[in-house]
């Protein structure tokens, strides 16, 4: 499976597409750049733990919101 996800970051919108690479694994790469502001991470991989996201990622929100989008993905499943 693979979708976009577009989230806020400093106040401007990003889009990430999102990979699913087996269980609860996902990937997610930056599309674009954002060249007047701190650039969002590039690429995070995210896993499932609990009800919860967790990547190595130290952009909590970043996290977080990816994670919803997949979660709402799921649903319409």
């Amino acid at each position: 499976m693979k979708f976009k996800a577009a989230l806020f970051y400093q106040d401007a919108l990003v889009f990430y597409s999102v990979y699913h690479l087996g269980n609860d694994y996902y990937k997610a790469k930056l599309d674009g750049n954002l060249p007047d502001m701190g650039q969002p991470p590039l690429l995070l991989e995210l896993k499932r733990q609990g009800m919860q996201w967790r990547s190595d990622c130290s952009e909590n929100d970043v996290v977080r919101e990816i994670g919803a989008a997949i979660d709402q993905r799921l649903k319409r499943q």
